[in-house]
C-alpha cells in the first residue's frame, strides 16, 4: 500500500470506512466495465473488418475478458482495505495504521501497559537502559531513570528487579543512592532483598584457567574486567573487534573441564561458572515474594539476555527486546531511550486511558 493511501483511509473514523471500501468496490467495477466497452468499440471501428478471425474470437469471449476486468478492478480496491492485518517477511503487524520511520516502513503498536499490582518487572542495564559506552565505566545513567526506577518499584510492590552481566556492588555505584533487588554478574550474585547482604556462589576460578583466558587480551584496545566471580575480556575498541576462534574454543574447553563456561556479549567475552545466567536469576526471583505470583516481565538486548527471555514462556511472562528481535519477545522498541520513555509513561496517571506509550514493532511467533 502506498503511504499517500494510508494517509487517505487514517483521515476518516474507523465505522465510516466499510462504507469507502464499498464505494471504492462500486466505482471500479463501473470503471472496469466502462474501460472494456471503449476498447471493444474502438477495436470493432478501427480492426474488426481487417481482422475477421481477430474479431470473432474476441466477440465469442467478451464476457470472460469483462470479468476479468472487473476481477482486477477488485482486487485493486481490496489492496487498499484499512482493516485487514498484514503479513510481511513472516511478521505480523496489528494496531494503529502509521508510516514508520524505518526504511522497511514496518507498521507499528503500541507497548503493553501492565497491570502494575501483578507484575514482576525484571530490567537488564547496559544497552536496555543505559545506552552503550566504550567502556564500562564510561555510561551515563540519567537522573530521571533512578527517580522513575524508584516510583516503579512501589507501583510494583517491591517487585522491580535490575538483571546485569555487571557485579552487585557496580549496580549499587551506577544507581545510587537507590538500591534495588537485582542479580549480578549473569546470575551468579542475587539479592531479591536490597536490604540483605549479597549472596553469591563461592567458586574461584582455578589459577590456570584465569591464566588462559586473561592471556586472550594482547592486543591494544582489550582489557579484561575482573568481577571476581566472573571475568570479562573486552574487545570493542579493536580496529577490528574479532577474537580468534581456535584460542577461545580452547579456553572453552579447559573451562567446561573445570565447571566454567563462556558467555559471548556485545563485543565481550565472559568467564563464569557453568549454570548460572539471567535465566536461573529469573526463575530464583519469581519463587519469592514479593515476586512470586505475579506476571514477569523482562526487558534485555544482548545474547546474554536469551537466557532470561526463554522461560518466560513457562512462567507465562511477557519480553521485550531491545534492537534486535529475540525468541520470546512479543516486543521490540528501538533502543534504551524509547525503553526509558515507556517505563516513564507507566508511571503517571492517564496511563489506563489508553494513552500512546511509544510504539514497538508486534512479532508474532506461533
Amino acid at each position: 500500500m502506498t503511504t499517500e493511501n494510508t494517509i487517505l483511509l487514517d483521515m476518516f473514523p474507523w465505522a465510516a470506512r466499510p462504507v469507502i471500501i464499498l464505494a471504492l468496490l462500486i466505482a471500479s467495477v463501473a470503471g472496469a466495465v466502462a474501460v472494456h466497452f471503449l476498447l471493444w468499440a474502438l477495436f470493432k471501428r478501427f480492426f474488426g473488418e481487417r481482422y475477421p478471425v481477430l474479431h470473432d474470437i474476441i466477440l465469442r469471449t467478451r464476457a470472460i475478458s469483462r470479468f476479468a476486468f472487473i476481477m482486477v478492478a477488485f482486487s485493486m480496491a481490496v489492496s487498499v482495505a484499512p482493516f485487514r492485518p498484514r503479513v510481511a517477511n513472516g511478521t505480523l503487524h496489528r494496531g494503529k495504521r502509521r508510516t514508520a520511520p524505518t526504511s522497511d516502513r514496518k507498521r507499528m503498536i503500541r507497548l503493553p501497559t501492565p497491570d502494575l499490582d501483578r507484575t514482576a518487572m525484571f530490567l537488564d542495564i547496559d544497552g536496555t537502559l543505559l545506552d552503550i559506552a566504550l567502556t564500562p565505566d564510561s555510561v551515563c545513567v540519567p537522573k530521571e531513570l533512578v527517580h522513575d526506577l524508584a516510583l516503579l518499584r512501589e507501583r510494583c510492590g517491591g517487585a522491580l528487579a535490575l538483571v546485569s552481566g555487571r557485579t552487585l556492588e557496580d549496580i549499587d555505584r551506577l544507581f545510587a543512592p537507590l538500591r534495588l533487588p537485582a542479580a549480578g554478574a549473569h546470575g551468579t550474585q542475587v539479592r531479591p532483598d536490597p536490604d540483605e547482604p549479597i549472596g553469591h556462589l563461592t567458586r574461584p576460578i582455578p589459577a590456570e584457567l584465569r591464566a588462559k583466558f586473561t592471556a586472550l587480551a594482547d592486543r591494544p584496545g582489550m582489557f579484561i574486567e575482573d568481577k571476581e566471580v566472573t571475568l570479562a575480556l573486552h574487545y570493542r575498541l579493536l580496529e577490528d573487534p574479532t577474537l580468534p576462534a581456535a584460542r577461545v574454543a580452547e579456553v572453552e574447553a579447559a573451562a567446561a573441564q573445570t565447571g566454567f563456561s563462556l558467555l559471548h556479549g556485545k563485543k565481550v567475552l565472559e568467564l563464569k561458572p557453568a549454570g548460572t545466567d539471567k535465566g536461573s536469576a529469573l526463575r530464583a526471583f519469581m519463587a519469592k515474594p514479593p515476586f512470586s505470583g505475579r506476571v514477569p516481565l523482562f526487558a534485555g538486548d544482548d545474547v546474554t539476555d536469551g537466557y532470561a527471555f526463554a522461560v518466560l514462556e513457562s512462567l507465562g511472562g511477557i519480553g521485550i527486546s531491545v534492537g534486535r528481535t529475540f525468541p520470546g519477545a512479543a516486543y521490540q522498541v528501538a533502543g534504551p531511550a524509547e525503553l526509558r520513555q515507556w517505563l516513564h509513561v507507566l508511571l503517571e496517571p492517564s496511563v489506563g486511558e489508553q494513552k500512546e506509550l511509544g510504539t514497538a514493532a508486534f512479532v508474532y511467533r506461533p
